[in-house]
């Protein structure tokens, strides 16, 4: 659907949520290259859900919930990781010669027109909070990364990963718990339940006192991810019968606060680990 180039100050005067004062005051205060919507936000002059309203009734850019939203991975070749998060926009799906996108502030001409320009497509959009799209982005791009080669190794082979492959840099299982822990800093969980079940292993974040599913990995997946985690928090990795508490001290420094708190607690009838991750202020 073609939009038409209105300027967001103009379309909030129009709808009466903001005075032509209270327009022009933000225009000269507003830091430079800061974008007159997150502007207008941080001045408490508009909450993000009227701002949403207005492009989504006045223009009729679509507003879209990015919780559960059946991405095509694939489509994040075409928009870098960068400049994802740099410009708040994730592709959505692909039409003919279409792309759809979310983002937080469709009205940003000069990024639909980059995106036109490198990806070759011609783009359609739709408005997400911006807290929506940024959990996307920490959750899908690169959301594989290292999970292909654990999958890829047998069951008989995956049991002998020794400990010292569980502390190099570039290990799978590493970059596999620094996802799930950045993930989860990301969707602000306030603790991640590692499940092990019959025939895989559940990860749910609980995300405003609701679990939710994270994701699914393959059971054989089970020991090295709790055993890495056990590791982290300087704790027993041969001890499965007996709870366990440790601390671990932060590995990435996006993660908002200063230490994790870990349990691990056997289920017995089944011998295997459940791991809860509480974050806590230090």
């Amino acid at each position: 659907m073609k939009q038409m180039r209105r300027r967001l100050g103009d379309l909030l005067v129009e709808t009466g949520l903001l005075s032509e004062d209270q327009l022009q005051a933000t225009l000269a205060e507003k830091a430079a290259g800061q974008k007159l919507g997150d502007a207008l936000l941080q001045r408490g002059l508009i909450t993000e859900q009227q701002l949403i309203e207005v492009l989504e009734f006045q223009l009729g850019i679509p507003h879209i919930s990015l919780y559960r939203y059946p991405f095509d991975t694939k489509l994040f070749t075409l928009i870098p990781k960068e400049t994802a998060k740099r410009n708040l926009v994730i592709p959505l799906k692909k039409e003919g010669e279409k792309l759809f996108v979310a983002m937080a502030d469709p009205m940003d001409f000069f990024t639909v027109d980059d995106l036109r320009l490198s990806t070759g497509f011609h783009i359609e959009t739709a408005i997400a909070t911006k807290d929506d799209i940024i959990r996307a982005i920490n959750k899908y791009y690169d959301n594989n990364d290292g999970l292909d080669d654990l999958i890829g190794i047998s069951t008989p082979v995956m049991e002998t990963v020794q400990e010292e492959s569980l502390k190099e840099a570039d290990s799978p299982v590493i970059r596999l718990v620094n996802q799930l822990l950045s993930n989860a800093s990301a969707n602000k969980a306030s603790d991640i339940h590692i499940d092990p079940q019959e025939t895989k292993v559940v990860i749910r974040y609980r995300i405003d006192g609701i679990l939710r599913v994270e994701r699914v990995l393959p059971k054989h997946m089970q020991n090295v991810l709790t055993a890495r985690i056990k590791i982290m928090a300087n704790l027993d990795i041969t001890e499965n019968r007996t709870p366990q508490d440790g601390r671990i001290k932060p590995i990435l420094i996006f993660i908002l606060l200063t230490f994790v708190f870990l349990l691990c607690q056997p289920f017995l009838a089944r011998r295997s680990s459940c791991v809860y991750l509480i974050w806590a202020a230090h």
